[in-house]
């Protein structure tokens, strides 16, 4: 074989190999179809959060974060960023969150969790713990959950392979679930809860626009050293962030 024949042999190999690998890319990493919330039922009981001894009631919670094919459908809008139906629905703020969480709960029929009002033009929003209808989680059932998924750090290694393959948010559901079977709870974005564990989150009732609100989980740029069930980012309720977004839960 000569020498330009060579070449053109080895050419051809690289061209098959690329095409193999990219083929086998884009049929390994999926979107997981959600144009359904399904919402996983969770045991309650007790945990520590290092401080003290927590009881959690029986809920449910959003298997995946609320995508933006979800969230167009109900609201009719899209804040996100990054773009894609599949992608959790990103740049929210708590009022984002909650409205979807109360129209949610119209529209199944439930009774709403959230009521908005006003106090000398300051906007607050009142939680009543008894509904029946969608929330979002409060911080205590958000680390009840993470608990189990720490274990996927360990799996993952190095948090730009954990939270994310790519560089930027990905679809929902492509990671390993947890124990419990729930997906992206550490990593892709940075997820909203509803008080802090200290309050007993579920005990308080009125939250004010310039109150402070929790996020957990991380998100794809978070650093490795923070990605753990009792971090917290502090931002204020009407914060957005390409990183930002949610899952919801509802009392069993």
């Amino acid at each position: 074989m000569n020498e330009k024949n060579l070449v053109i042999g080895v050419g051809l190999c690289l061209v098959v190999l690329i095409s193999f690998y990219c083929n086998l890319e884009k049929t390994s990493v999926k979107a997981t179809p959600t144009k359904k919330i399904e919402m996983i039922f969770v045991t309650g009981g007790s945990f520590s959060n290092g401080d003290e001894n927590l009881k959690i009631n029986d809920f449910q919670m959003s298997k995946y974060e609320i995508t933006q094919a979800q969230f167009e459908k109900l609201l009719g809008y899209n804040p996100s960023v990054v773009r894609g139906d599949e992608i959790p629905v990103n740049k929210v703020n708590f009022m984002d969150a909650i409205n979807f969480c109360n129209e949610l709960s119209k529209k199944e029929g439930l009774q709403e969790c959230y009521t908005i009002g006003s106090d000398n033009e300051i906007l607050y929003v009142d939680f009543n713990p008894k509904a029946n209808g969608f929330r979002l989680p409060t911080e205590a059932e958000f680390e009840y959950v993470a608990q189990l998924d720490e274990f996927n750090i360990e799996i993952y290694g190095d948090v730009g392979l954990f939270a994310n393959i790519s560089d930027s948010i990905n679809v929902v559901g492509i990671h390993l679930p947890n124990q419990l079977g729930f997906h992206d709870i550490f990593g892709n974005v940075q997820e909203l809860v509803f008080g802090n564990w200290f309050e007993n989150t579920i005990e308080k009732n009125r939250t004010y626009i310039d109150d402070l609100g929790i996020a957990k989980g991380g998100a794809f740029i978070t650093s490795r050293n923070n990605i753990s069930a009792s971090f917290r980012s502090w931002i204020p309720l009407d914060f957005t962030s390409f990183y930002t977004g949610f899952r919801i839960v509802k009392n069993n």
